[in-house]
């Protein structure tokens, strides 16, 4: 959270009350959720913005400690009864706005692998709440037919965990049947917005470059 002292200063009430993005990242499966993890990947998101000061990045932390998201075809499985984390993520950003000041026209999911698909499903059920939902190495099976939609996906053409052109995959200890990467764009209501982009040679896990263009993506595509 933006902090400045002495809080009562012009200069701290101007830079304070500044509405600002909110960006939720949600990891992939099995993803550590310790706070030195946390900070590390916000200091990563920060440096590759630049002007981590108009942004708020947040670190999803899993329900219980499953160290996975519910995206219905993954990764919580047997213990998917009770865990909505759609709604953890609507829930999260309406907190961080009871704590900072930021501009609700601009926030936005992003994730990787199982992280990536709840990003797709976040932005596809509640597009009246996120700007975007956008995935490295996730797919999702959809619905995605809500007006407003605006989701973007990178995938490698090497990932054999989740492969682009789909099929059946052992993840997490289960075996599932993957959708094609272009699977949402056929599901789209008219005028949503779905790029993808298929990087030749890349694996499942992103490296910086990787997420350097992700994050450029999600940045120049806030509304608000």
């Amino acid at each position: 959270m933006p902090v400045c002292a002495p809080v009562d200063s012009t200069e701290c009430a101007a830079y304070l009350g500044k509405k600002r993005q909110v960006l939720l990242f949600a990891h992939g499966y099995n993803g550590v959720e310790d706070a030195t993890t946390a900070q590390q990947f916000l200091d990563m998101f920060g440096a590759t913005r630049k002007t981590q000061n108009d942004t708020i990045f947040v670190y999803g932390v899993s329900k219980d400690g499953l160290r996975a998201w519910n995206a219905d075809l993954c990764c919580t499985f047997e213990s998917s009864a009770g865990v909505d984390d759609v709604t953890y993520l609507v829930n999260v950003s309406r907190d961080v706005a009871t704590r900072t000041a930021i501009n609700a026209a601009r926030v936005g999911v992003f994730g990787w692998s199982n992280g990536g698909m709840l990003a797709l499903k976040a932005d596809c059920a509640r597009p009246d709440v996120f700007d975007f939902g956008t995935s490295w190495a996730g797919t999702w099976v959809g619905p995605c037919g809500k007006s407003g939609v605006h989701v973007m996906q990178m995938h490698g053409s090497a990932d054999t965990t989740v492969p682009v052109t789909g099929g059946r995959t052992y993840v997490a200890d289960h075996w599932i049947d993957v959708p094609p990467a272009a699977n949402l764009g056929a599901q789209l209501a008219k005028g949503n917005n779905f790029p993808l982009t298929v990087y030749s040679g890349q694996t499942h896990q992103p490296n910086a470059t990787m997420i350097a263009l992700q994050l450029t993506w999600a940045f120049a595509n806030l509304k608000g």
